[in-house]
C-alpha cells in the first residue's frame, strides 16, 4: 500500500503545480458508470489506442510527471473516433477522457486519505508515522487544488459503497 501511496503522491504533483480551482466534471451517475465498468473501459481503450501510437503515447504521458496541466492537455487531444464511440458506449460524452482521469485522479486521494487514516488510529509513535503525518498536512493543503470538492466527494462515496 506504501507503494500504491507514493505512485498516488507523485502523480498529483504535476496537477499542483497548475491547478488553482478546478472545475467539476462528474455527476454522480457518470462516477457510477465509470467505477462499475473501470476494468473493461481501460482494457477496451489500451486495445484501440495502441492502434494510434502519437495519440497513445500522448495519454500515457499525461500520467507521467510532465510539465503540463493534464486536463487542459487532454482538452486538446484528437481523440480517435473509435474511442469516442466506445465512450458513448459506456454512456460518456467527449468529456469522457478527462472525466475519467479527474475519476483516478479521485480514486487515488481518496486512498491515501484512508492510508492517512489508519496511520491516525496506530498506537505507536515513530519516524515513518512523523513522516507520513507531515505528508498528510501536504495531502490536505493541496486536495482541493487538484479536484473539486463535489468531483472528489462523489468518488470517495463511490468507493465507499463499492468493493474493489
Amino acid at each position: 500500500m506504501k507503494k500504491m501511496l507514493l505512485l498516488g503522491i507523485l502523480l498529483i504533483i504535476p496537477g499542483l503545480l497548475f491547478a488553482e480551482n478546478p472545475k467539476p466534471y462528474l455527476d454522480k451517475k457518470t462516477v457510477i458508470i465509470i467505477r462499475d465498468n473501470i476494468n473493461a473501459i481501460s482494457g477496451e481503450f489500451d486495445s484501440i489506442a495502441v492502434l494510434y501510437p502519437a495519440f497513445h503515447a500522448e495519454v500515457r504521458e499525461l500520467i507521467s510527471l510532465s510539465d503540463t496541466d493534464p486536463l487542459e492537455k487532454l482538452k486538446t487531444l484528437d481523440i480517435p473516433g473509435e474511442i469516442l464511440l466506445m465512450l458513448k458506449k459506456y454512456g460518456l460524452g467527449e468529456q469522457g477522457l478527462i472525466q475519467i482521469y479527474v475519476f483516478v485522479y479521485g480514486m487515488i486521494l481518496a486512498a491515501i486519505e484512508m492510508e492517512f487514516d489508519d496511520f491516525g488510529e496506530a498506537d505507536d509513535v515513530d519516524e515513518e508515522l512523523l513522516l507520513w503525518m507531515s505528508v498528510n498536512g501536504f495531502f490536505a493543503t493541496i486536495k482541493n487544488k487538484i479536484i473539486h470538492p463535489a468531483d472528489y466527494a462523489l468518488v470517495k462515496n463511490a468507493m465507499n459503497d463499492y468493493s474493489f
